[in-house]
C-alpha cells in the first residue's frame, strides 16, 4: 500500500471528510453538505478504501456519465486521496451486477477529465474502457 500505517487520517486539506479513525486499513469517505431548511448536515457517502484499493458501488443507470461513458470521482477526493494512497480501483455497478477494477497506472495514464458542473462540486471522468469487467460478480459470490 502507498499509504503510511502511522496516521490516523489522510493528508487531506479537506474540512468536510470524515473518516474513521482505523486508516491503515479500512476508511470510508462522506461528503457533508448543509442544507438552509435542515438542522443537522447530511452525509452523502463517496466510497471507501480498503487494503489499498478505493471501492464505490454504484446503480450505472444514474452514475455514469453517458455523454462519455465514463465513471466520475468527486476531483478533490480523486486527487488528493484515491490517486496518491490507492493501487486500485473498483466499482460495483449494482444494476448490470458487474465489477468493474482499474488499477491507479492505468488510471493514471488514461488522463481523467476535470469537468464543474455547478452548482455540484467538480469531478474527474475515468472512461469505462480503461476498467476490466467482471460479469455476473455477486451470482457468482454467493454461487460459490
Amino acid at each position: 500500500m502507498k499509504h503510511p500505517t502511522n496516521t490516523k487520517r489522510p493528508p487531506v486539506a479537506i474540512k468536510q471528510w470524515i473518516a474513521s479513525e482505523n486508516f491503515s486499513t479500512h476508511t470510508r469517505f462522506y461528503l457533508m453538505s448543509k442544507y438552509q431548511n435542515r438542522p443537522k448536515p447530511s452525509r452523502r457517502f463517496l466510497g471507501e478504501i480498503h487494503d489499498g484499493a478505493f471501492k464505490k458501488e454504484i446503480d450505472g443507470s444514474k452514475h455514469i456519465y453517458r455523454t462519455s461513458d465514463s465513471f466520475g470521482f468527486d476531483a478533490e477526493l480523486f486527487d488528493t486521496v484515491i490517486l496518491p494512497m490507492c493501487d486500485e480501483i473498483r466499482i460495483y455497478d449494482k444494476d448490470s451486477d458487474i465489477l468493474y477494477t482499474a488499477s491507479i497506472g492505468m488510471v493514471e495514464a488514461s488522463r481523467p477529465e476535470y469537468k464543474h458542473f455547478k452548482p455540484h462540486r467538480a469531478q474527474r471522468f475515468v472512461k469505462r474502457r480503461y476498467f476490466e469487467q467482471k460479469e455476473d460478480f455477486m451470482e457468482n459470490r454467493t454461487n460459490s
